[in-house]
């Protein structure tokens, strides 16, 4: 398990994240296949704009969620890298979806491309 923690210049907590990767597999070649849980408190102090259109109102948040992920070693030609998290969020519930592409030509030249879809 892993804890990060982000506190006010009095040392109150404002935001603690606990990480857990209950399962990891790892392959020769850099493949990867991981599932993670993470568990976050939040103190928000003042009200924020999120994405410019969702107003985070100030209090105190606790939500969890989970993160799944495959990916392919990047010493390839071509790797790929899909990962899916969904949970709480602030209140709410928010879902993510990415996917990743990246060629090498050369161990000099690589070009990839991305997509993130957030609901």
């Amino acid at each position: 398990m892993q804890t990060l923690l982000a506190t006010d210049m009095q040392g109150e907590v404002l935001s603690r994240l606990n990480r857990i990767r209950p399962f990891e597999f790892n392959t020769y070649g850099s493949n990867r296949l991981f599932i993670e849980w993470k568990q976050y408190h939040e103190r928000v102090v003042t009200d924020f704009p999120l994405f410019g259109r969702l107003d985070i109102p100030a209090g105190k948040y606790d939500f969890g969620r989970y993160r799944v992920g495959l990916s392919t070693g990047v010493q390839r030609p071509l790797s790929i890298s899909l990962e899916f998290e969904d949970g709480g969020f602030f209140g709410g519930n928010r879902r993510e979806t990415s996917l990743d592409f990246q060629w090498r030509q050369s161990a000099h030249f690589f070009v990839g491309l991305a997509s993130v879809k957030t609901s």
